[in-house]
Parts: structure tokens; sequence; C-alpha cells
């Protein structure tokens, strides 16, 4: 997560009428939540969660159709294991939508993977960062 929690101060200067963002460094600024309760913070936080900064993600230098090695095995128990030093192709990254998820598909056929049509599945909304699992090859 690159986005931070800032707490901003109403141009009254009503410390009361305070409010909480999310702001990143790419210049994304969340919605304004109240300070007066803990749910301002809360939904402050999930902004900052959900926002995927493109100058600062990693993903960003796996473009679709990079050539990719996995650097140590994945796992995606109880479905299927993916060795060390398997092979694929970057199939799908994320946009827009925090929720985004970015694909490997494995040029090896895995065991389990059928369902996901041999592909590695990263849930970047989540915190998944693929690029701890991956590295470019030529």
């Amino acid at each position: 997560m690159s986005a931070r929690i800032e707490r901003v101060r109403a141009r009254s200067g009503n410390p009361d009428a305070d409010y909480f963002r999310a702001i990143c460094p790419c210049g994304w600024k969340g919605a304004v939540h109240s300070n007066r309760t803990i749910e301002g913070r809360r939904l402050a936080e999930r902004d900052a969660r959900g926002h995927l900064c493109m100058e600062t993600f990693p993903v960003q230098r796996f473009p679709i159709g990079t050539r990719v090695r996995l650097l140590h095995d994945v796992d995606r128990y109880p479905h299927f294991l993916v060795p060390a030093r398997s092979l694929g192709t970057v199939v799908h990254v994320p946009g827009s939508d925090p929720s985004g998820t970015f694909c490997v598909r494995m040029d090896d056929y895995d065991p389990g993977a059928e369902d996901w049509e041999n592909e590695i599945v990263w849930s970047v909304g989540d915190g998944d960062d693929p690029a701890d699992d991956i590295e470019a090859v030529s």
C-alpha cells in the first residue's frame, strides 16, 4: 500500500470538523471522512488499501506478454503447487479496479490448476504482490 492516512484541518479551524483522507505520492486523494468517529478512520484506511498506485506499483514492470520465471515455489493450497524456476507469461494485470488480479499462465501443466486455466492468480487488491514471486526473463 503506497497511500497513507492524513488528518486534515477544517477551514473553519474547528477541530471537531477535522477529517481523515487517504493520499498517495502519485497525487491521488481519497474521499474525506469525519474524524469524530472510529468509522471515519476505518473508511480512510479502506480507501488507502484499495488504491492501486500505478506509479509505485511493482507489477508495472510486468506488462501483459512479459515472460517470467518463479523465484520460489508458489503454493495455492489446497489446489496446486508450482515449483520454483517454472516459466510463464503474464496474461492479465490489474487496471483501475482496486480488487484487480494479476495472472501468469504457466508453460507447463500443473495438476490441480485446471480450474484456473493453468494460471497463477495474485489478488493485488488484497495485498498480494507478484513482484515478490516472479522475475522477468528474456
